[in-house]
C-alpha cells in the first residue's frame, strides 16, 4: 500500500471515529433488511440479473460488517473477558502505525481500533472470527429456524452457511475484481442464478442470527471512568438505554418474509 493510500485510509478511519453516533450497534436490522429485499427482487427471476450482482456485493458488505461489529462488541465489553491471543487475532491484526499514534487524539476504543486493522475478507477469515466472538466450530450442525422472529425459512446448519459465504466471497470477487466480457457474457443465462438466490437466502439468515447473539450474548456497556472513553462510554450508554427502550417498536417492524 502506497504512502498516500495508506494517509488516506487513517484519515478515513478517524473520521469514521469522529462521525459516527454514539450506539450499541454499528449493524441493525433495519440495513440487514436491505438483503431481503434484495431477496424478493431475485425471487421471480430465473436467469442471471445485474440484480444478483448487486445482491452478492451486498451480502458481503453485510457479513464484513456484522463480523466486525461481532468482534468489537466481544473486545469491548468488560463484562465478557476476550481471548486476546485468539487466532483470529493473533494472525490477521496487521497494526497501522500511523492510525496506532492517532489513538492518543480520538476517542476509539480498543474494539473500534481492532476492527479497522483486522483482515475478515475471506471465509477462513470469517470462521476464525465467528469461533473468538461466538465459539461455533465449522462442523457443528447449529440450525436457524427457532432463532429467527417470526421465520419461515428452511432449517440451515452453520456449516452450509460457511459454504454458502464461500459461494458469495467467489462471486463478488469474480463481479467486482474479474468483470471481463466473458464475465458478464453470463448475464440473461441460467447459469448461477439459482445458487445466487439460495446463498442470498442462507446469508440473510446468518446476518439475522447473529444479529439475535448481538442481543443475547454483548452488554453493549461501555466503562466511563476510563480515559479518554469515559465521556463517550457515558453517551453510548445513555444511548443503548434509548434503544432498549424502543427495541420493541423496532422488532415488531422487521419484515422477516418468506422466501
Amino acid at each position: 500500500m502506497s504512502k498516500s493510500n495508506r494517509r488516506e485510509r487513517v484519515e478515513r478511519a478517524i473520521k469514521f471515529g469522529d462521525d459516527k453516533p454514539p450506539s450499541k450497534f454499528l449493524l441493525s436490522e433495519q440495513t440487514i433488511c436491505l438483503l431481503d429485499d434484495s431477496l424478493q427482487r431475485l425471487k421471480d427471476q430465473e436467469t442471471l440479473s445485474v440484480d444478483h450482482i448487486h445482491a452478492i456485493i451486498l451480502s458481503i458488505s453485510l457479513v464484513e460488517a456484522q463480523i466486525r461489529d461481532c468482534i468489537r462488541l466481544r473486545i469491548d465489553d468488560y463484562a465478557i473477558p476476550a481471548d486476546l491471543e485468539h487466532q483470529a487475532l493473533r494472525d490477521e491484526l496487521n497494526i497501522d502505525v500511523s492510525l496506532f499514534a492517532s489513538l492518543r487524539g480520538n476517542k476509539f476504543s480498543l474494539g473500534e481500533f481492532i476492527i479497522i486493522n483486522l483482515n475478515v475478507s475471506t471465509v477462513s477469515h470469517l470462521i476464525s472470527a465467528m469461533d473468538f466472538c461466538f465459539g461455533p466450530k465449522e462442523h457443528q450442525e447449529i440450525h436457524l429456524k427457532s432463532l429467527i422472529e417470526r421465520g419461515r425459512m428452511p432449517d440451515v446448519s452453520i456449516q452450509k452457511i460457511y459454504k454458502s459465504i464461500a459461494v458469495a466471497f467467489d462471486l463478488r470477487h469474480r463481479f467486482v475484481h474479474e468483470l471481463f466480457d466473458f464475465t458478464a457474457s453470463k448475464i440473461g443465462s441460467v447459469i448461477d442464478a439459482k445458487a445466487i438466490f439460495v446463498a442470498i437466502r442462507d446469508i440473510y439468515q446468518f446476518l439475522i442470527w447473529t444479529q439475535a447473539f448481538k442481543r443475547d450474548l454483548f452488554s453493549g456497556d461501555f466503562a466511563e471512568l476510563e480515559t479518554p472513553r469515559g465521556e463517550t462510554g457515558k453517551a453510548i450508554n445513555q444511548a443503548n438505554s434509548h434503544y432498549s427502550r424502543s427495541t420493541v417498536t423496532d422488532r415488531a417492524g422487521m419484515r422477516h418474509r418468506p422466501v
